[in-house]
């Protein structure tokens, strides 16, 4: 029979107490766990009498070997944290909050099929508006409404102390009263994937600390099994594991105290020294299956999306939304007034301009120049001449349809 009592409740009848801790005057912002659960209340302490349950194997000689479950197959799985380790920008919220969807749509994440399930999301660097913005083009790439996305629920940290837990000069371990908030959304929405962005804001100790950090990705750990859930944790990786190459965090336990882990990176930088939008997401550690599975992706229509693969974008269908967008901004400038060049060695070159503006969808100065080689080729668009203070100059402009209207 299942035990339903609280970690609380485990810890009174064997007899121990534990302690509460309230180090400001606002209240109990942080209490010892040195193991925690998602249910309101502290852990009852490991060497606390009853709070081990031994398993004697001989009692499951009749009982079924159940199946590992997953989210992503290979890829994420239930009952424990994956770290996602990437750079700053390089598109970490954007694979959390598109797995978020996936989840809560049936539609496939990057190409793959994912189970369906509710989530929850807690982003500490993005705002609501951000969120919305970055959501409405997920939407749109995948062919989803906002009316389909009821399953899932995303929480902005920011501006708000997002810390999980902190450490006492002692070596306790105080969880936040912050934790237990996020823990106690994940069990009333039956949260079965949790996205955490960025470990940054949630950590509270050292980062080089080896039993900080196990005891930090424990208390996840922890959180997972009980919510029966998989967790997606975001990390930045150290100016070591940034040098290397290898993505990790600072000491090695992060990388060892995590059964899974996962790095997202830059394929290439062109000639220009600019992102090209390519990206390749691989996983660097598996426990519990075959490492090295990667995944070749680049920014489309401000979404990162997967290259050649079934659910993906093939390079023709990527060609075209380029040329999309490359028509779309000469005629934004167009309107403005603002006329752009052909030529490589003048200042309104239209590759160079439409790469530098906000609006570009994540295409490079590489990709519009072949978009706008396309486009000629096609004559979908052509170099007009036009006068400037009685001065000719030639312009980038559409192919006027038959009856000469653009």
């Amino acid at each position: 029979m299942m035990d339903h009592r609280t970690p609380d409740d485990i810890l009174r009848d064997a007899g121990g107490t534990f302690e509460r801790f309230y180090p400001g005057d606002g209240g109990p912002d942080a209490q010892d766990a040195r193991g925690a659960g998602p249910d309101a209340g502290p852990h009852a302490r490991p060497d606390a009498p009853g709070a081990l349950m031994p398993i004697n194997p001989a009692d499951l000689e009749y009982t079924p070997v159940p199946d590992r479950e997953w989210l992503i197959p290979d890829w994420l799985g239930v009952g424990y944290v994956t770290g996602q380790y990437g750079d700053g920008g390089v598109g970490k919220g954007m694979t959390a909050q598109a797995l978020q969807t996936a989840t809560a749509t049936g539609t496939a994440w990057l190409g793959y099929a994912v189970k369906p399930c509710r989530s929850i999301g807690l982003y500490c660097e993005d705002d609501n508006d951000e969120l919305h913005r970055r959501q409405d083009r997920i939407c749109t790439a995948n062919g989803v409404s906002f009316g389909d996305l009821e399953p899932m629920r995303w929480i902005s940290g920011v501006g708000h102390d997002n810390t999980f837990c902190t450490f006492t000069s002692d070596g306790k371990m105080q969880v936040s009263a912050r934790y237990y908030e996020v823990a106690e959304i994940a069990k009333n929405h039956d949260a079965k994937l949790i996205i955490l962005d960025n470990v940054a804001d949630l950590f509270g100790g050292n980062e080089n600390d080896r039993n900080q950090v196990r005891r930090f990705i424990n208390l996840l750990n922890r959180l997972a099994l009980d919510r029966g859930a998989a967790i997606l944790l975001n990390c930045h990786p150290s100016r070591a594991g940034l040098a290397s190459g290898s993505l990790d965090g600072g000491s090695t336990a992060w990388s060892n105290s995590m059964r899974s882990r996962w790095t997202l990176a830059k394929a290439v930088v062109d000639e220009d020294g600019q992102d090209d939008g390519e990206r390749v997401l691989s996983r660097a550690k598996a426990n519990y299956a075959p490492d090295g599975g990667t995944i070749k992706l680049r920014w489309a229509g401000g979404v990162l999306v997967p290259v050649n693969r079934e659910g993906g974008l093939s390079g023709t269908a990527i060609r075209a939304m380029v040329e999309d967008t490359f028509l779309t901004l000469l005629d934004r400038c167009a309107a403005q007034n603002l006329f752009l060049s052909e030529s490589r060695n003048a200042g309104n070159y239209a590759p160079k301009v439409f790469a530098s503006r906000p609006d570009r969808e994540g295409y490079t100065k590489r990709e519009f120049e072949k978009a706008m080689a396309s486009l000629f080729a096609s004559r979908k668009i052509i170099v007009e001449d036009y006068k400037r203070n009685r001065q000719a100059f030639k312009r980038i402009a559409r192919q006027p349809d038959e009856e000469g209207e653009e």
